[in-house]
């Protein structure tokens, strides 16, 4: 988010965000939609509530096995995959390829299409950096880190819900 907020400042000749403001934000609840938790915590609550109407994935779990997230959605919308579905070239793998960061975000559409945004419009290709995990690291100090964690494990605590 802070990256994205960065390339719409300098597209407007606005002073960027230094990383430290946008945690300080971040932590205080101080985002375009509202503190990050509640939002969150209100998809788990409705998942919890009524599991056959939201379903709730993990970025972090649908990165490490893709095939398996795209079976539980097509058994969430009530599609499931048939045993010759699976397997090599079959279509839960062109689905986990053509989902794919690597080819949505080579698409043309996402190389040189706009979206209408409420405060103006956004090259597609700005809502595309990584498509991975990790990478605070290499923006944010350990104690950043560390102060989000402990936030985000006290906010949660209670619900079910783990990061």
């Amino acid at each position: 988010m802070w990256q994205f907020a960065n390339k719409s400042r300098a597209k407007y000749g606005q002073e960027l965000m230094p990383i430290e403001t946008a945690v300080e934000f971040f932590c205080d609840g101080l985002t375009p939609f509202g503190p990050y938790w509640d939002h969150v915590l209100g998809y788990w609550r409705a998942h919890l509530a009524h599991p056959d109407q939201v379903l709730f994935f993990k970025y972090e779990e649908m990165l490490r096995d893709p095939a398996t997230h795209v079976r539980k959605l097509a058994e969430f919308i009530g599609r499931p995959f048939g045993a010759d579905d699976d397997g090599e070239d079959g279509v839960v793998d062109a689905i986990v390829r053509l989902c794919s960061f690597d080819h949505v975000s080579g698409l043309e559409v996402s190389k040189r299409g706009k979206t209408n945004l409420m405060l103006g419009q956004a090259a597609n290709r700005d809502f595309f950096r990584r498509g991975g995990i990790g990478d605070w690291a290499n923006h944010m100090s350990p104690a950043m880190a560390q102060r989000i964690d402990a936030i985000t494990e006290a906010k949660f605590k209670g619900s079910g819900l783990s990061v």
